[in-house]
């Protein structure tokens, strides 16, 4: 029967934690993307210790990106051998407030990898 097709899928973003079933979810997302000549945007969140003091805050931004980065090396290197489109892009999530309600979460960019 064959692969469903999809039509006009342009760009594919795949939420990254390195669990088992995001690792899953990124094979699935890398072969549609592969199918569908689709451009694959993976996002990574690091969630760093609160109260964080300035110097941990950022030790912990550097750990969880290098992190990433490691685990993205043979990713990158299977996009570029089908050719795939692909970008990283991990941040910091933090959480504001007395209460931990979906109001107060944000996500503060940390730049592209």
């Amino acid at each position: 029967m064959g692969s469903p097709v999809f039509v006009g899928i342009q760009r594919i973003l795949v939420a990254f934690d390195a669990s088992p079933h995001a690792e899953r979810a990124l094979d699935v997302a890398l072969s549609m993307a592969e199918d569908m000549k689709a451009k694959l945007f993976v996002l990574s969140v690091i969630r760093p210790p609160e109260p964080a003091e300035s110097a941990e805050f950022h030790a912990v931004l550097d750990e969880g990106r290098e992190r990433y980065e490691r685990i993205f090396v043979p990713l990158r290197e299977r996009c570029k051998q089908k050719d795939i489109e692909f970008e990283t892009d991990t941040r910091s999530l933090s959480l504001y407030g007395k209460t931990r309600t979906p109001a107060a979460v944000h996500l503060c960019p940390l730049g592209k990898m």
